[in-house]
């Protein structure tokens, strides 16, 4: 995880995000691939469970994170982890003890952490630097007034395709 942007999005998931599971995944994986999938797996409950405070199953975090808008792609590499990672601990039906398998969910709890935390923080941190009289600019077009305005109009906020599709286009 080193080169990792920083930023408040970044350093705010560290410390929970289980650096030091990340840490034990490398140290035995060479020795214990089932081992390893299993850490792999509790890091992302770690990281889901700081996303998505509260309780409730992983999966049903997924879920309801997927409900936020969490990138499909995200989805998929964290259901692909949190079910091998089931698999690992106890032995289940998926072949765990293969090396390679071990390095597949490395690379897909990286594209988890780089989609969550890396990017957020990058985009955060360049947002952030947009001159105050911008951000405010966006503000007022984001606010509840503004959307308020557009109630009144039937199509304002539909998509494009979807008027012409009706419209016969």
């Amino acid at each position: 995880m080193a080169g990792r942007p920083g930023g408040a999005a970044s350093s705010r998931l560290d410390a929970s995000h289980g650096e030091s599971c990340y840490d034990e995944v490398r140290a035995v994986g060479g020795r214990s691939p089932r081992a390893a999938i299993g850490l792999l797996r509790l890091a992302l409950q770690l990281l889901v469970d700081e996303l998505e405070p509260g309780g409730g199953s992983i999966d049903h975090k997924i879920g309801k994170l997927v409900q936020r808008g969490l990138a499909e792609r995200v989805q998929k590499a964290m259901d692909t982890l949190r079910v091998v990672g089931n698999e690992a601990v106890p032995p289940g039906t998926i072949g765990v003890d293969d090396p390679k398998m071990l390095a597949a969910l490395f690379e897909i709890h990286n594209i988890i952490v780089q989609q969550i935390v890396a990017d957020a923080a990058l985009v955060d941190d360049l947002y952030a630097q947009l001159p105050p009289a911008k951000l405010a600019g966006i503000a007022s077009r984001d606010s509840t007034k503004a959307l308020k305005r557009w109630s009144g109009h039937r199509h304002a906020l539909e998509p494009l395709c979807c008027r012409w599709r009706r419209n016969g286009a």
